[in-house]
C-alpha cells in the first residue's frame, strides 16, 4: 500500500481562510477609527456651538457693567469734588445780567450743571437714566 500526502493542498484553505480574517480585521479597524473621529468632531462642535451663546452673554454682560462703571465714575466723581469744594469752603460765583457777581450755592451749580447739555454730552444720556442705572 503506497501512502501519498498532499501537503500543498491541504495548507491552501487555512492560509486563504487566516488572510480573509485579516483583511476584514484592517477593514472594522479603519471602520471604527473613522467612526471614532467622526464622533469627536461632532462632540467638539457641539461643545463650541454650546458655548458661544454663553460667551456672548459675558460678554453683554462686561460690556454693560463697563458702561454702569464708566456712568457712576463720572457721577461720584463730580460728587467727590462737590463734597472737596464745599468743604475747604470755595464759593462760585454767577454773572448777572446787570454785571454784578452773585454767588451761587455748590448745590444748585452741580444741579444746574447736571441738568445742562453737559452731562447729556458726557453721558450719552439724560439724568433719569443715570439715576436708574445707579439704582439698577
Amino acid at each position: 500500500m503506497k501512502i501519498t500526502t498532499h501537503t500543498r493542498l491541504q495548507g491552501s484553505a487555512l492560509l486563504l481562510a487566516l488572510l480573509t480574517a485579516f483583511v476584514i480585521c484592517i477593514a472594522l479597524t479603519t471602520y471604527l477609527y473613522l467612526v471614532s473621529n467622526q464622533n469627536r468632531s461632532v462632540m467638539r462642535s457641539l461643545a463650541w456651538n454650546s458655548s458661544i451663546p454663553v460667551v456672548e452673554a459675558g460678554v453683554e454682560e462686561a460690556l454693560t457693567l463697563a458702561d454702569k462703571r464708566f456712568v457712576s465714575s463720572v457721577y461720584f466723581h463730580a460728587l467727590f469734588l462737590y463734597m472737596i469744594t464745599r468743604n475747604r469752603k470755595y464759593g462760585i460765583v454767577h454773572q448777572a445780567e446787570d454785571g454784578r457777581e452773585v454767588p451761587v450755592d455748590l448745590t444748585e451749580y452741580l444741579k444746574d450743571l447736571f441738568q445742562s447739555y453737559y452731562s447729556e454730552f458726557l453721558l450719552n444720556f439724560e439724568m433719569e437714566q443715570l439715576i436708574a442705572t445707579l439704582e439698577g
